[in-house]
């Protein structure tokens, strides 16, 4: 019996001696080991949007290994994100992975996900063998429900100024998280702020999702690069991001802003006297603060590109800068100066951590609406491009006409047959050849839908609302990505360029689907089947297109140079000015373009022409949500252009058709004039507004009673200086039975222009008086305008007492002022 136990164990070791030398690394190496999966990046719990995940993998064999980890939602496992690495041997790899949003829940601060780990095994991923490799492996991670949220980006860890201090009272790291809270309390919001503890952030906008204030409050962005390009594509797509230039080198935000950081830092200083109030407000008017211990302010030098919103002893305290979809707010005027601390006589604070959070002042107050405005939707939401995405596919179902067709032939021939059989003396013979008849109209209608499914190859398409930021050369894509597939089957659809795209998973359920990231901008869906036909859904991204705009006002009007870069094929060009005015753009096949006083388009038009393709019908439908929805006047000149776009952000395999539309929205650059050249500016392009007691407000240009309003029209800053040598009203005016008249205010005693009587319809006055064409410091123009009381046949006051309130009314629509002269000085 000992004899047969050695002999046995000898012939195992001989089997062993003759394996082949790979299975001999395969059980001597140890397992891989996945550990962490936590959130990470500027949000450090997950929420209803996309998120990142920090892990690590362990490789302690002596050889490299290809890994690829897997994470997902117990409640939808058959979506899985994954991230593919390559793991030295003898080694720690730590990384990262983007996860999809969650499904909104209630009451819970924890989130089940689960996840596996698989090696690359002869060429395919297998599962890295665990003890119970039956078992769904979940962990909890921090969750709170989607609110708007902070997060604060301080000095570097070990920095004595780096999160690490934020624990410590009094320190600058305390004092900036602490400043981000009141703005918080201010607006009525939690007081969760993420503070940001990783060294480096993830490469990826998903890394800011679910984040809508970031805080600059450190240095440490000049030691991650990659970090200053995520968080620019960030803002690019409607981030805002918050930087306090007391804490912050102007240096740190070249590579964030580019071209658009024109502010200069003229000296850093300490005050204990102050004056903090909005432009608008008269010093005067301003309560005064003193301190005891001084207050941090940085002294700024504007280029007149940004917004002033309160000033701090005449120097700029806060001041915003549009960059593409999103906003910079920055503040030079340390945390203390915005608020006071909480004294017994206060209210109780709101949070329940933090009881002793500051009193925000009524600057900081206005200031968080800025910083925190009331959600807005969309002005042109994405799904409202899916009738222009299936015109540009060219696939279509049977339309009604089609199918009429077909039914109405098959009633008639159910007619004529029952005709024939009734003369041929055979009526039971329509049990056969009805359905026959019936079973013909079928195969015509499966016959039509095949031939229309089969006409379009397999095609990806794409349109998009296109914001261009010149100053960083990049533009932000948001739009519909579409994929048709004449036949049913699997389809890879990827990037390398980074964004997103979220297509239409309908009737998916139950396919195992993988999103594969495989570098920072890199990423593939495997295993992705659809049935035949469109699916679509919103994406968004960012690219270099290369497409600008520049223009300058000359002697007949606005003359500029349109630049498409990688799209082409402009058309349907709009002009829409910081006035809130269309005008309708003349494109030349070089590129130039012009407009006029002529060009202005009335309300509710944004192409011309008086019969317009079905198109353009639709681009028109965009334009109208787009524009008169804005919830604001725009800060720049804008020229909107649709234009074709082949290169569409993402790719499909199998697809042999790209089509792609882009609406380019591309702020005007406008060039300097030379003094004395002769110049007109178009009325779409002047601004105005009503002034009572010194200050700016919405003029009401409608009443049932005699008025009389001062406007002022202000001059766009790219046509500074001007000398004016004649400006020409021009109005839509309803008064019946009235005089509307028009007077310059002169040196004190207002100076009548010009009047008409019984206006109804367009009214223009061209003004050539010296008194009237002085220009204010600002580039401004004042008019007085007036309607009288109802008159008589013989000019005299004769008020009518009506009932009719339409009668009685009179109004002024379509004011503009068209403004002629020479560039310069007078």
């Amino acid at each position: 019996m000992h004899h047969l136990r050695v002999s046995g164990i000898a012939f195992a070791l001989g089997l062993l001696m003759s394996a082949p030398e790979p299975a001999l690394a395969q059980d001597d190496r140890s397992p891989l080991r996945l550990d962490g999966l936590f959130p990470v990046g500027a949000r450090t719990s997950l929420t209803e949007t996309w998120g990142t995940l920090r892990f690590g993998v362990d490789n302690w064999g002596p050889t490299a290994r290809e890994a690829r980890v897997v994470v997902f939602y117990p409640d939808r496992p058959d979506v899985q994100y994954t991230r593919d690495v390559w793991v030295p041997g003898n080694s720690r790899l730590s990384s990262w992975l983007t996860i999809g949003p969650p499904s909104a829940q209630a009451f819970q601060l924890r989130r089940d996900i689960g996840y596996r780990l698989y090696e690359r095994v002869d060429g395919e991923f297998r599962p890295v063998a665990s003890r119970d490799p039956e078992r769904l492996v979940t962990r909890a991670v921090p969750y709170r429900p989607r609110e708007p949220s902070t997060a604060v980006y301080l000095d570097d860890t070990g920095d004595p100024d780096g999160p690490e201090s934020v624990s410590t009272s009094g320190s600058a790291a305390a004092q900036a998280v602490l400043f981000a809270r009141t703005f918080r309390h201010s607006r009525g919001l939690s007081e969760a702020v993420s503070v940001i503890l990783d060294r480096q952030l993830p490469p990826t906008v998903e890394a800011f999702d679910g984040i809508d204030q970031f805080v600059l409050a450190g240095n440490r962005l000049t030691a991650d690069p990659a970090a200053a390009r995520t968080l620019r594509r960030w803002v690019l797509q409607g981030g805002t991001l918050w930087v306090l230039l007391d804490r912050v080198d102007p240096t740190v935000l070249a590579p964030v802003l580019g071209e658009a950081l024109r502010f200069e830092v003229v000296g850093r200083t300490s005050i204990t006297d102050l004056r903090l109030r909005p432009p608008t407000e008269r010093l005067e008017q301003t309560d005064r603060r003193e301190f005891e211990q001084p207050v941090d302010l940085v002294r700024v030098q504007l280029s007149g590109s940004e917004t002033v919103l309160y000033e701090a002893n005449g120097w700029p305290a806060a001041f915003s800068q549009p960059v593409g979809r999103g906003r910079v707010v920055f503040t030079t005027l340390g945390g203390r100066g915005w608020y006071r601390p909480r004294g017994p006589r206060d209210p109780a604070s709101r949070f329940t951590e933090i009881r002793d959070v500051p009193v925000s002042l009524d600057a900081l107050d206005g200031l968080a609406v800025h910083l925190y405005p009331d959600p807005q939707p969309e002005p042109l939401r994405t799904e409202e491009l899916a009738p222009l995405l299936t015109a540009e596919i060219g696939y279509e179902i049977a339309g009604r006409g089609t199918a009429s067709a077909i039914l109405a032939a098959f009633v008639l021939g159910v007619l004529a047959l029952g005709l024939w059989l009734r003369r041929s003396r055979a009526p039971e013979r329509i049990g056969l050849f009805g359905p026959l008849l019936a079973l013909v109209t079928a195969g015509v209608f499966v016959g039509v839908g095949v031939a229309s499914r089969r006409a379009v190859p397999p095609t990806a398409a794409s349109v998009a609302l296109v914001e261009v930021t010149p100053e960083s050369g990049e533009s932000s894509w948001r739009g519909m990505f579409a994929v048709y597939s004449p036949e049913s089957g699997g389809l890879q659809v990827g990037t390398d360029r980074g964004g997103s795209v979220e297509l239409d998973s309908t009737g998916l359920d139950g396919q195992t689907r993988q999103r594969v990231q495989t570098d920072f901008d890199a990423w593939h869906w495997e295993n992705l089947a659809f049935p035949a036909g469109v699916r679509a859904g919103p994406f968004r991204s960012t690219n270099r297109t290369g497409a600008g705009a520049t223009g300058r006002f000359g002697p007949n009007g606005l003359d500029g140079k349109l630049a498409l870069g990688t799209l082409k094929n402009p058309a349907d060009a709009v002009l829409f000015t910081r006035a809130g005015a269309a005008l309708t753009v003349r494109l030349e096949p070089d590129g130039s373009f012009r407009t006029t006083s002529n060009d202005v388009l009335p309300a509710d038009q944004y192409l011309s022409g008086s019969v317009l393709t079905d198109r353009q019908q639709r681009r028109q439908d965009v334009y109208r949500k787009l524009l008169v929805r804005q919830n604001s006047a725009p800060t720049h000149d804008r020229l909107y252009v649709w234009a074709d776009a082949d290169d569409v952000p993402f790719t499909v395999d199998g697809a042999k058709r790209t089509i792609g539309s882009a609406l380019l929205s591309l702020p005007i650059e406008f060039a300097p004039r030379r003094g004395g050249e002769l110049v007109t500016i178009p009325h779409g392009f002047v601004t105005h507004a009503a002034m009572i007691d010194g200050r700016p407000r919405r003029p009401m240009l409608e009443h049932s009673e005699s008025a009389q309003v001062q406007l002022r029209f202000q001059l766009p800053p790219s046509a500074l200086p001007f000398a004016p040598e004649r400006v020409v009203l021009i109005a839509r005016v309803h008064a019946p039975a009235r005089k509307f008249s028009v007077a310059t205010p002169g040196d004190g005693k207002p100076v009548p222009l010009s009047d008409v009587t019984d206006a109804n319809g367009p009214v223009r006055i061209e003004i050539t008086d010296p008194r009237a064409l002085r220009l204010d410091p600002a580039g401004g123009l004042l008019l007085d305008l007036a309607v009288s009381e109802r008159l008589g046949p013989d000019g005299r006051p004769n008020p009518i007492r009506t009932t009719d309130i339409e009668q009685a009314r009179w109004h002024i629509e379509g004011l503009g002022l068209e403004v002629a002269g020479r560039a310069g000085n007078p």
